[in-house]
């Protein structure tokens, strides 16, 4: 819990800066609704409300940012997400930009966990990206992968994702999940709604199918 707050008061110390820096600050509010809610392949809960909110401000050629996700369901699951996101980083290359951070994740039936990253992507064809995650309190890991594509029409602006990931449940037992997304959106002034079809296929279970919308406005 102290983990959390501190967190949350890193937001709202990044917010405060914001006002001061407003050429050098991008943000963001979305709220969505989501027919099923996975994390790292664990299936959490149905008919989910979520919401999240984030900055970013540019210090000295290096991004600073900080991120809120909550996801709540409306169902009898336990599966209530929190999450907050802090970090750093930049492009290092011509290519490649690296992000490190912290994550706390604190979920319904099972606690809080602290987690530290770090993040490559690619500014090439496909858009590759590879994030490592380490929980601070023990020696287990998570891998997550992905390759996206924006097409822009004029109607629409259509973005398709593929991804995969595994992480250690425990030091003996871990989890891999593969999927793939389509999102149609189409921004008008600072507002964006948005569509998402996705798929999820996790070891041991049967691939699911998810729907998600929702509106997101930039600032």
């Amino acid at each position: 819990m102290k983990t959390k707050i501190i967190l949350t008061a890193l937001l709202c110390a990044l917010n405060i800066n914001a006002v001061t820096a407003v050429d050098k600050v991008k943000g963001q509010l979305d709220v969505s609704y989501a027919s099923d809610y996975y994390f790292r392949g664990a299936s959490l809960g149905q008919d989910s409300i979520q919401a999240s909110t984030g900055a970013s401000v540019n210090i000295n050629n290096l991004d600073v940012f900080a991120d809120v996700f909550t996801n709540q369901t409306t169902g009898d699951d336990t599966g209530n997400t929190d999450i907050v996101t802090i970090g750093v980083g930049g492009n290092i290359a011509s290519l490649l930009d690296v992000y490190v951070g912290l994550v706390n994740v604190d979920i319904d039936g099972t606690g809080s966990e602290l987690d530290g990253f770090i993040t490559f992507n690619l500014e090439t064809l496909l858009s590759p990206s590879l994030s490592v995650y380490r929980n601070t309190d023990d020696e287990l890991y998570t891998v997550e992968g992905s390759l996206s594509h924006t097409i822009v029409t004029d109607p629409l602006d259509i973005k398709v994702t593929a991804s995969a990931g595994t992480t250690d449940v425990t030091s003996s037992d871990t989890r891999t999940y593969v999927g793939g997304a389509v999102k149609l959106s189409k921004t008008v002034n600072q507002l964006t709604p948005h569509l998402c079809l996705s798929v999820i296929d996790v070891e041991d279970r049967d691939a699911e199918f998810i729907t998600k919308a929702g509106l997101t406005f930039k600032f």
